[in-house]
């Protein structure tokens, strides 16, 4: 059964994140990010991020329609990204970095809303809570790792036999099931 158009979006907004973050941890390691921005490359690493945490605000916001624990913990992830990208735009207007407590709560946020994800839905929680510690614990260019986890996250929430595949008759799954789960289900039966 094809996903729902909620679904399809959701993928694609996913996919449009993590491509969005590798770009900018390749701009960045094209171009190291001066402190005080100076060049066009400079803006480019900002641009991309900002674009990026946008994407990833929608993505998060989408799931919030699985329903519970997912719900809350999409929803503070979303407003964590959001609060992030507020950041990455004064960023580019200042030409510098801005709105750091912001900035500080948009990173708190974040967190604690893909490990309420991870509660519920194991595997999209754990590869976005893991991907997003883990590219802040890389100096430069760690964007692609949050990047790759988003690029993950599209192909979980795809399901095992891809777009397009045909599943057997032991795994099928409704739209609204893999959002339940952030992914396939079962169904034993």
């Amino acid at each position: 059964m094809p996903p729902t158009p909620l679904l399809s979006r959701t993928i694609s907004t996913a996919m449009l994140a993590g491509a969005l973050f590798v770009a900018e941890a390749a701009t960045e390691l094209a171009h190291r990010q001066a402190e005080r921005f100076v060049s066009v490359g400079d803006y480019l690493v900002e641009i991309f991020f900002g674009l990026a945490l946008a994407a990833a605000s929608v993505a998060l916001f989408s799931l919030r329609v699985a329903g519970g624990r997912v719900r809350i913990g999409a929803g503070v992830a979303a407003a964590g990204q959001a609060a992030l990208a507020v950041c990455s735009v004064a960023t580019i207007i200042h030409g510098s970095d801005a709105l750091g407590p912001l900035f500080v709560l948009g990173l708190l946020a974040s967190l604690a809303g893909f490990a309420i994800i991870a509660t519920s839905a194991r595997a999209v929680g754990l590869v976005l809570g893991l991907g997003f510690v883990a590219s802040m614990a890389v100096p430069h260019g760690g964007a692609a790792i949050i990047g790759l986890a988003w690029l993950t996250v599209s192909v979980l929430l795809r399901g095992p036999a891809g777009v397009g595949g045909r599943r057997g008759t032991a795994r099928r799954a409704a739209p609204r099931a893999r959002l339940d789960g952030m992914g396939p289900q079962r169904a034993d039966g």
